[in-house]
């Protein structure tokens, strides 16, 4: 077991004390709109879920904006929802996450916030979202050939996040493009 300070523990407890305070409250502020998200449905060729033919085409929910942030949906090796492709793909199973795609707009001038519950103070590195302007995108990628492999997808997603238009979106030292990649939880029993 470690040894803490009791000066730390003592702040931790004015930091616990504090939100505690600020969650009793009843009149703290409470947003009372919803900011809207819009999805698109997309062709999304899957590396894990594999048939005799090759890999599976899934359809799947893609954010607009993280779409339009990334190039469009040539530029992430999705399909289109048009034409006849798209018509015999199969809904995702339950628990798939497909490999995706993400980027973060630092902002060139981080600056200290606090906390509204504990009072804590913390550093914001990215971008202030305000209103309708976003700060993080995520997006699906794949590739459009029948096999796909998650090595494909990663290096697909690097050479994406390298390019020279995303880096330019990024706003600087502190935003960032990263990869994550397909998850499915299979039941062995």
């Amino acid at each position: 077991m470690s040894r803490r300070s009791v000066a730390l523990l003592e702040r931790e407890l004015q930091f616990a004390r504090n939100r505690a305070t600020f969650l009793a409250r009843t009149d703290r502020p409470v947003k009372a709109t919803v900011d809207k998200r819009p999805k698109q449905a997309v062709g999304y060729r899957s590396a894990l879920l594999k048939t005799s033919a090759g890999g599976v085409l899934l359809q799947i929910q893609a954010s607009e904006s993280g779409i339009t942030f990334f190039g469009g949906i040539a530029a992430l090796g999705l399909i289109a929802n048009t034409g006849t492709l798209l018509a015999d793909a199969s809904p995702s199973p339950r628990k798939f996450k497909p490999a995706q795609i993400s980027a973060v707009v630092g902002d060139p001038t981080p600056t200290v916030k606090t906390a509204q519950g504990s009072r804590r103070r913390y550093v914001k590195y990215s971008r202030l979202a305000t209103g309708e302007q976003q700060a993080s995108f995520t997006a699906p990628i794949s590739l459009a050939p029948a096999t796909v492999t998650t090595d494909q997808q990663q290096n697909a997603a690097k050479l994406l996040g390298a390019s020279a238009t995303i880096v330019a979106k990024l706003g600087g030292t502190y935003g960032r493009a990263f990869f994550i990649p397909e998850q499915f939880t299979s039941v062995i029993k």
